[in-house]
């Protein structure tokens, strides 16, 4: 738990040199660690996290989907778009809503996506 709330302060001070390490978190044992390190990825804006992010979105724990989903949105990178419009299919309503939320930021308006959307979040 410790290490989960020492994660938050490389992202607030954009240090990216904790990125190797956070990017190991994701295989952490405790999902407040794996969820903590992938909100710290999205805040640190560096795409190298992406793959490791879209993996996560297939993480047991709804709140490690919840945050990757969130910082695919941040990253902007749009390769993440087909795996967070599957997402919106995700058994936990906040995921769905974090997924949504980032094919907003991300710009894809297409018919499919906003009807994905509309459908997953009832």
């Amino acid at each position: 738990m410790q290490a989960a709330g020492s994660f938050s302060f490389f992202g607030n001070l954009n240090d990216k040199s904790a990125i190797p390490d956070l990017l190991l978190a994701q295989q952490d044992p405790s999902e407040k660690v794996r969820a903590s390190a992938a909100e710290t990825l999205g805040e640190l804006g560096d795409l190298i996290a992406v793959p490791s992010l879209l993996e996560a979105l297939k993480d047991v724990s709804n709140w490690v989907r919840m945050s990757a989903a969130l910082s695919l949105g941040k990253l902007g990178d749009k390769a993440a778009v087909p795996n967070l419009i599957f997402s919106l299919n995700d058994e936990d309503g906040l995921v769905r809503a974090n997924a949504a939320k980032s094919l907003g930021e991300l710009g894809d308006e297409s018919d499919s996506v906003r009807s994905s959307a509309v459908f997953s979040l009832g």
